[in-house]
């Protein structure tokens, strides 16, 4: 009964064995396995078998994620995003009218196709990709970041974790070196570190590879419930760790329309 009157496919997938929720969506990328399970009216999002997020609580990831780094940016009219094909970073960097710019270089060109169309994408990014101010490039990001050399106030890094040669290379010192090469003087760099919980040892090679390749360094972290602890690094070529902690603690959070963070 419950199959009639629904609008979710009533098919079964073959990957359904694999999860104890409901299978609603499920594509494979060249990149990845993308699945979307469903529970009580909340999407789960998994990539080969493990969480990316859930609409229970993907703006405990994602709004500390951009908002802390985006007010430590002196500028913010040029920004660049690499990974982040889902679009929720696109619809947070929505929110500041001051940005002029968006590019995004995609690292899974499949999955960003998937979620600039498919209707669960966009009711969670919100149609972030059909703003004039983004353009998407499918070039490789080590090429861009050479290209715009002192062009980009903030780059936001939202890459998988670096379980294989293929997405080292994103945390990798060549490449934060590439970073810091391609913002303004003032620049701001943020990433996603992994977990300082589950993944303590990566998560210090991180922010002191990062450090090693000229930044000063800010980690910080947040319980996300269905991910567990969960940690980024912020990086800045003008300020020190004092001066970051500093400016964060005294965000009000009160210009920005955010569904968890606050001051």
């Amino acid at each position: 009964v419950y199959m009639i009157f629904t609008e979710e496919p009533s098919h079964t997938f073959p990957n359904q064995k694999k999860y104890h929720d409901r299978i609603v969506f499920s594509v494979e990328t060249p990149f990845q396995k993308i699945d979307i399970t469903k529970w009580k009216g909340d999407y789960w999002v998994y990539a080969d078998n493990i969480i990316q997020f859930s609409t229970l609580d993907e703006q405990m990831y994602y709004e500390p994620f951009v908002h802390p780094a985006i007010f430590l940016a002196t500028r913010r009219s040029n920004i660049l995003v690499i990974g982040g094909e889902n679009g929720i970073i696109l619809r947070e960097l929505k929110k500041h009218q001051e940005i002029r710019k968006i590019d995004l270089v995609a690292l899974d060109t499949g999955l960003l196709a998937i979620a600039k169309k498919q209707s669960i994408f966009t009711s969670i990014n919100e149609k972030a990709f059909d703003s004039n101010k983004v353009n998407i490039y499918n070039s490789s990001a080590f090429n861009h970041l050479n290209d715009f050399e002192n062009h980009y106030d903030l780059i936001i890094i939202d890459t998988p974790d670096p379980v294989d040669l293929e997405v080292n290379r994103y945390f990798s010192i060549e490449f934060y070196e590439l970073c810091f090469k391609a913002l303004t003087n003032e620049g701001i760099m943020v990433t996603q570190a992994g977990s300082p919980y589950y993944a303590t040892k990566a998560f210090q090679a991180i922010y002191n590879t990062i450090e090693r390749a000229g930044f000063s360094t800010l980690p910080f972290h947040n319980q996300v419930v269905t991910m567990g602890e969960w940690g980024w690094v912020i990086g800045s070529k003008s300020l020190n760790k004092k001066e970051m902690k500093k400016k964060i603690l005294a965000f009000q959070f009160k210009e920005i329309n955010t569904k968890w963070i606050n001051n």
